[in-house]
């Protein structure tokens, strides 16, 4: 599962990678439903490949968070995380980074001291920023 090809640049691996998941053995993180895979994917084709294009150094720190997962690393119970809309994000230059970013089609994007959430819900992006540091 983890090789679904979700855009050009992104498999589904990659945004459900999760090292506490692995620890805890929480098989719920890598068995998402077919519709959390969809807006995972949407999540890439709006935004996360024009992102990986313009900055290659770009990692997602999180991306889907299954509900058992999200409470475990204290995620609110209403994440676009746990619907597959959002991911964090880092590169090098997280300035440069975010000044990309407030240019793009999002729902949400905040800044926080060392990565970047972003979120798409793929009809309606409210395009809420907030820093967060």
């Amino acid at each position: 599962m983890e090789y679904i090809i979700l855009s050009n640049q992104f498999r589904l691996g990659e945004l459900l990678r999760s090292e506490t998941a692995t620890r805890l053995n929480i098989i719920e993180q890598f068995t998402p439903k077919a519709q959390i895979i969809n807006n995972l994917s949407s999540l890439c084709m709006g935004i996360l490949d024009k992102v990986k294009v313009k900055f290659p150094d770009m990692v997602i720190t999180s991306g889907y968070r299954c509900p058992v997962l999200n409470k475990i690393v204290g995620g609110v119970s209403n994440s676009q995380h746990i619907r597959g809309q959002a991911a964090d994000i880092t590169c090098k230059d997280n300035a440069a980074l975010w000044r990309f970013m407030k240019n793009q089609n999002f729902d949400q994007l905040i800044l926080y001291k060392d990565y970047i959430h972003v979120s798409y819900n793929g009809y309606f992006n409210r395009g809420e920023i907030i820093i967060n540091k």
